[in-house]
Formats: C-alpha cells, sequence, structure tokens
C-alpha cells in the first residue's frame, strides 16, 4: 500500500507541475495578445503561432529546459485539439488545428528548439568542470592493469569493478575535440591552467601557431 501510494504521489506531482507549466504559458500567451477570455486550445490557431514562439522565448531567458518542454506540449495539445474536433465533426476547428501544426513542424526546431540547445551547451561551457589530466589517467589506468593482473579468481567482485572501471577510463571523452571549438566556445569554456595547457599540447604545430596569434 505504501509503495502505490508513493507511486500516485509521484504522478500527482507530474500533473501539478505540467499544469504549473502549462498555466504559465497561457499567461504569457495572454500577455502577448491581449486576448485574456481565450483559453489554451482558443490559441491553437495560425494566426496566433507567433505569439507561442515569443512566449516560449520569453519563458526560456528564465529556463531553458521548460521552453524545450513547452513545445512538446504545445504540439501535443495540437493534436488532441485535431482529435477532438475530428470527434466532433467540426471541420474549422480541425483546419486551425491542421494549418498550426504544419507551421509548427515547419519552423519551431529552427526558431525555439535548435537555439535553445545551443544556449544550453554555451551554459555548460561557461560552468567550470574539474576534469583529471592525461598524466593522472595515464597512471591510473596502469594502477588498473597491475590490479587486474594481480586479482585472484577467488575475488570475483573485485575483479568485476576494476574491469568496469577500466571499461569507463576506456570510454572517457571530452565534450568535443579541441580542433572542433570555435573561437567563441573556447572565450566561454571556463578551464584552469592544467587543463588549457593540456588543450595546446593536444594541438598540431600550424595549429598551435594559429591560437597563439
Amino acid at each position: 500500500m505504501r509503495k502505490g501510494y508513493n507511486m500516485n504521489y509521484s504522478e500527482d506531482n507530474q500533473l501539478r507541475a505540467k499544469l504549473r507549466f502549462l498555466a504559465r504559458l497561457l499567461a504569457k500567451l495572454r500577455e502577448k495578445t491581449e486576448r485574456h477570455a481565450l483559453g489554451l486550445s482558443d490559441f491553437i490557431h495560425p494566426k496566433f503561432y507567433d505569439a507561442f514562439v515569443e512566449s516560449v522565448t520569453d519563458i526560456r531567458s528564465q529556463n531553458k529546459q521548460l521552453a524545450l518542454t513547452l513545445g512538446h506540449f504545445i504540439k501535443k495539445i495540437t493534436l488532441k485539439k485535431k482529435a477532438s474536433a475530428i470527434k466532433k465533426g467540426d471541420r474549422m476547428e480541425r483546419n486551425d488545428a491542421e494549418d498550426f501544426l504544419a507551421i509548427y513542424d515547419s519552423s519551431w526546431n529552427e526558431l525555439v528548439a535548435s537555439s535553445t540547445v545551443r544556449l544550453q551547451q554555451k551554459q555548460k561551457l561557461s560552468q567550470q568542470v574539474q576534469l583529471p589530466g592525461t598524466d593522472d589517467l595515464t597512471k591510473f589506468q596502469i594502477y588498473l592493469a597491475t590490479e587486474i593482473g594481480r586479482c585472484e579468481t577467488q575475488s570475483y567482485t573485485k575483479l568485476v569493478k576494476l574491469v568496469i572501471s577500466t571499461l569507463m577510463l576506456f570510454n572517457k571523452r571530452r565534450p568535443f575535440e579541441v580542433a572542433e571549438m570555435t573561437v567563441e566556445d573556447f572565450r566561454l569554456a571556463r578551464v584552469n591552467k592544467d587543463d588549457r595547457q593540456e588543450m595546446m599540447d593536444a594541438l598540431l604545430p600550424d595549429e598551435k601557431a594559429m591560437a597563439d596569434r
């Protein structure tokens, strides 16, 4: 019973959060269009599409992930409005939903989604992340290999942990290769002196010369 209660409680929280998000979007739409009597479904109309873009863009300035989530919600609401119109036999409402969806599919990713993802990536670059240097990783790799060689067959659990650690170390990746970084990415990346030197050491001689300039 307790487990079921927790599950229902979690679902209730998710529902409340979703309603809060949609209420925030609706408030923005009413503010942008000065149509304070309209409900969210009423805004699913081609003439209000730009208001959706502007509203979600405003929300994005405070919460980028919420902007992406609202993009999915908008499409779901549009599809539900279309389904409801089909059931009622309301051709005009169905056309409004289909036209809105056509505009959404053709431009939402370009106008909102992709730029939001890029902003998230830039935000992550501006946050300092302490990564171990190559020398430290090499020492750790040698240590793991030595311990695996010493590990007795009876120590199955220890051997599993060592092997998993080796695989994690092997699969370690930087966010992207240094050569693929743009000047803006490098400027935003908050890295310490050792990390910066390691990136420089990874460049070819001509690339180093360009970086110095």
